[in-house]
């Protein structure tokens, strides 16, 4: 199954990155990008995992979310489109106003 990372995933992640890396150093980062791809693989092998998070945008239906291993307090919010691939949409810290960011998201066709 094929991971696709939407643009404003990519750019989820090359935030967190540099979040970490300014509090704790490159070698926090690494392990979270690391954990993210290993995430994002065991999501591509058992594409049902995690929870349905219900949204209003009709573009996001049937979005699920699931823990970034080792970062519980980060998500991955993805969609499982088809029997090849499934789609990561954003990943946050459960912190932010999630509803806000993920209602707000617009298909941009990767």
């Amino acid at each position: 199954m094929t991971v696709v990372r939407r643009p404003q995933a990519k750019a989820d992640l090359d935030h967190y990155a540099g979040y970490f890396t300014r509090q704790s150093g490159i070698a926090l980062a690494t392990r979270f990008l690391e954990a993210a791809e290993r995430t994002f693989a065991d999501l591509a092998s058992l594409p049902g995992m995690g929870s349905p998070y219900p949204v209003d945008n009709p573009s996001l239906n049937g979005l699920r979310a699931f823990p970034v291993d080792g970062f519980p307090n980060h998500f991955i919010f993805y969609l499982w489109p088809s029997a090849h691939d499934i789609e990561i949409i954003r990943v946050m810290n459960a912190s932010r106003n999630l509803a806000q960011h993920l209602e707000s998201t617009q298909n941009d066709n990767r």
